[in-house]
C-alpha cells in the first residue's frame, strides 16, 4: 500500500471511529434524556393522583396521616439514593406503588371513621337498629297502644308528643308496607281521636 491509500485509510478510519463515536454520545445522551423525560412524567402523575385523592382522607389544617407521610418520606429518601434517571424512575416505580396503597388505607381509615361518625346520635336522641319486620310491628303497636290510651293522656300536647313519636317508626316502614292511597292514614287517625278527646274552642 502506498502512501496516498495509506493516508485516505487513516482518514476513513479516523471518520469511521469519530462517526461510531458519535453515534454512541448521542445515543447515550437520548437515553439520559428518555429516562430524565420519564421520570418527569412520573413525577406529574404521581403529584396529580396525591392532588386528586387526597380530599378523600385529609381534612383542612391538618396534616397528613401518618402512612402517607411515612411513604413519601421513604420514597423520596430512595430516589435521592440513585445516581442516574432511569434507577430513579425505577426506584419511583416501587415508591408510587407503596404510595398508592398507604392513600387507599388512609381513605378506608377516613370512611370508616365518618360512619362511626355518622351513627353517633345527635343531641338528646338515641340510634336504635331494626329490621323492616320490627318497624312494622313496632309502629303496629304503637298505634294499637294509643287508640287506648287516649282517654289517659295529660293533655292535647301530651298526646300530640305521643303520635309524633309514632310516626317517627311510621315513616320508616318499608315501601311495600305502606298503603300508596292514604301513607298518612293512621296518623291522621290519631289525629282525628286528639281533635274528638279535644276539641277547639272558638
Amino acid at each position: 500500500m502506498d502512501l496516498y491509500h495509506t493516508i485516505v485509510a487513516v482518514i476513513f478510519g479516523i471518520c469511521l471511529v469519530n462517526g461510531v463515536c458519535f453515534v454512541i454520545a448521542t445515543g447515550i445522551v437520548v437515553r439520559g434524556w428518555l429516562a430524565r423525560a420519564r421520570f418527569n412524567g412520573m413525577k406529574i402523575v404521581a403529584d396529580e393522583m396525591i392532588h386528586g385523592s387526597s380530599r378523600h382522607y385529609k381534612r383542612e389544617n391538618e396534616p397528613l396521616p401518618e402512612e402517607i407521610k411515612k411513604a413519601i418520606d421513604d420514597m423520596n429518601t430512595r430516589v435521592a439514593r440513585e445516581r442516574t434517571e432511569r434507577d430513579r424512575g425505577d426506584v419511583y416505580i416501587v415508591g408510587a406503588r407503596l404510595l398508592a396503597d398507604a392513600m387507599g388505607q388512609a381513605c378506608v381509615k377516613r370512611g370508616f371513621e365518618s360512619r362511626d361518625r355518622g351513627s353517633e346520635p345527635t343531641g338528646s336522641n338515641i340510634r336504635v337498629d331494626l329490621s323492616a319486620r320490627e318497624v312494622l310491628n313496632l309502629a303496629f303497636l304503637a298505634h294499637q297502644g294509643f287508640e287506648k290510651m287516649i282517654g289517659k293522656f295529660d293533655d292535647e300536647q301530651d298526646a300530640e308528643r305521643a303520635s309524633e313519636a309514632i310516626w317517627q317508626l311510621e315513616r320508616h316502614k318499608p315501601k311495600d308496607a305502606i298503603d300508596e292511597r292514604g301513607p298518612h292514614a293512621q296518623a291522621i287517625n290519631r289525629q282525628t281521636m286528639i281533635w274528638a278527646r279535644w276539641p277547639t274552642k272558638n
